[in-house]
């Protein structure tokens, strides 16, 4: 972040959540899958205490299905979907909405009849996607209240488990999974013949044991391991 802070976010399904106390955050960080960055906050200094946060729930409000429709009123961001903040899709969605009032604007007016109604069913059909990827995934998790997946969802599910085991050696694939977790892609991206081929296929080989580190970097982490000058292109 600025003025070379660094804003660290850990999280953890229920009954593994990370704790405020310091000394159980750093513990909890050294638990993941890889140390990295229990190693760099190991070196950090803390500039506040640790927050939790640990309202995960994802609640949607049906605006768009109101009749009749109040004149001149129209609802956007949280007041219309909350998410899992885990998913980093907020803020995406918040500016989508925003879009689609000034689209609406630009073409029909601010005085123009029923704007507020087009607005809300056009933002009930943005928000549908990143609904139906928070709340498909969330509803697996251990405790979970909502409706199970019907049958079509759970054989989404499992394409969806192997799309992410590809995901760790085949960069095409990786690249089609963050297009779409990032709300850059529609969700059928993932089921683009090119994407399909390579869940197809499956996984290249090993998956990466520890990350991909160049030596510059793996000095910064590890300032005492680090023995050989980082060369160019490398």
């Amino acid at each position: 972040m600025e003025g070379d802070r660094w804003l660290v976010t850990l999280a953890g399904t229920r009954g593994a959540e990370p704790d405020t106390d310091p000394v159980a955050f750093d513990e909890f960080a050294r638990k993941a899958a890889h140390p990295i960055v229990a190693d760099l906050i190991a070196r950090a200094e803390p500039l506040s205490d640790v927050r939790l946060y640990r309202n995960c729930s994802n609640q949607r409000r049906h605006f768009e299905a109101l009749k009749p429709w109040p004149a001149g009123f129209v609802v956007l961001g949280d007041a219309v979907i909350s998410t899992n903040p885990i998913y980093g899709q907020g803020m995406t969605m918040a500016a989508q909405m925003v879009l689609v009032l000034r689209d609406a604007l630009d073409r029909h007016g601010l005085t123009a009849p029923q704007l507020g109604a087009t607005v809300q069913r056009r933002v009930g059909r943005v928000i549908q996607a990143p609904w139906s990827i928070t709340t498909g995934q969330d509803i697996r998790f251990p405790g979970a209240t909502g409706p199970r997946a019907p049958l079509a969802g759970r054989i989404t599910h499992r394409y969806v488990d192997r799309l992410g085991r590809t995901a760790r050696s085949r960069p095409m694939v990786t690249k089609a999974l963050f297009d779409v977790m990032s709300l850059a892609e529609p969700p059928t991206r993932l089921f683009r013949a090119d994407t399909l081929w390579g869940v197809i296929k499956g996984p290249a080989g090993q998956a990466l044991g520890e990350p991909p580190l160049t030596e510059s970097e793996r000095a910064y982490c590890h300032p005492r391991a680090a023995t050989v000058p980082d060369q160019p292109g490398a």
